[in-house]
């Protein structure tokens, strides 16, 4: 009998509470299939794993190489220890980040950014060798993804002493630069680094991004509205007409929660009126999102290629070395 029948025959007879080893066999058992394991993970009696035993089922996952294709089964596992058992749950994850294996360290990556460990890491850069050092800058920066969870921790590798690692480092925040500009100079200079070369350079490219930025905001003719007045206001108009068209047509009829609204009277002062004829100011709220200005623009070749380098197995490279 194969353990996962094990673990169904005990569940149907209502005894996988009294049996827990027998759902961890079935878990790390390799004759359980990628479904199999979604669906033990996804039951009742998931939530009864301690964590040296759910350690355990993932490491037996990433050994199976089956653990990118669960990562929707065990991100709650994740969540769930990281607030009982924090310091564990945390190496775990920075050692899954420098993973030679792709599919682990996207999963490092993904929890990173979900966990926000930025916020709560330090990484002791003096204690790592130059090979560890750029595992962890390749690994967080290769997807040019989540610029707040990524450069801040990243960015403080051009305190390396090698010369190497912080020549890994600018190349990678080089594209990050192009895509999320703003937001990588503001992290750069809120920081003080050694007057190393690497440091020097990336400086001058900042500088030379703020004169290309300003050159092209003093140019008029790229400005769509001025170039492209009529057609720019088509856009414009056309665009709020699909939007008031998609929410009459759908959003009403299709029992969202935009069924619940009610139309109300906007005063002049930016507000909602009472019907004693005062006005009640509408609550001001806002939201941002990082959008890379330039990764859309890249060929498909280079779309390729970025993909190719995320998923790629680093202890090939090592040995071809």
């Amino acid at each position: 009998m194969r353990k996962f029948d094990e673990v169904i025959q005990f569940e149907t007879n209502g005894q996988l509470y009294n049996h827990l080893q027998v759902m961890v066999d079935g878990l790390m058992d390799e004759e359980t299939t990628i479904k199999e394991v979604s669906s033990i993970l996804n039951s009742p009696y998931g939530h009864l794993l301690s964590l040296d035993d759910f350690l355990k089922c993932i490491q037996s996952f990433i050994n199976r190489r089956i653990i990118y294709s669960l990562r929707d089964s065990v991100y709650p596992y994740f969540s769930k220890f990281y607030r009982l058992n924090t310091n564990i749950i945390t190496s775990n994850i920075l050692g899954y980040l420098i993973s030679n294996d792709g599919d682990v360290r996207m999963i490092g990556r993904h929890l990173w950014d979900q966990l926000k460990l930025v916020e709560s890491v330090q990484l002791n850069i003096s204690t790592m060798d130059e090979i560890t050092q750029m595992k962890y800058i390749s690994s967080l920066l290769q997807d040019l993804l989540s610029p707040e969870d990524r450069v801040p921790i990243s960015i403080l590798f051009f305190n390396s002493r090698s010369k190497d690692v912080r020549s890994v480092l600018m190349n990678y925040l080089s594209m990050y630069l192009m895509n999320y500009y703003g937001y990588v100079k503001t992290q750069f200079e809120q920081q003080t680094f050694p007057h190393y070369k690497e440091v020097l350079q990336f400086k001058a490219l900042i500088a030379d991004f703020d004169e290309r930025f300003c050159r092209i905001d003093k140019c008029k003719e790229l400005h769509a509205e001025y170039a492209y007045p009529r057609l720019h206001e088509i856009c414009i108009r056309k665009s709020a007409e699909h939007m008031a068209d998609t929410v009459s047509k759908r959003g009403v009829s299709q029992h969202t929660f935009l069924s619940m609204l009610k139309n109300v009277s906007i005063g002049r002062a930016g507000g909602i009126r009472q019907p004693d004829g005062s006005v009640q100011t509408l609550a001001k709220i806002s939201c941002s999102v990082f959008v890379p200005m330039y990764l859309q623009s890249f060929t498909p070749e280079e779309q390729r290629e970025i993909s190719k380098n995320v998923s790629l197995d680093w202890s090939k490279i090592q040995n071809n070395g």
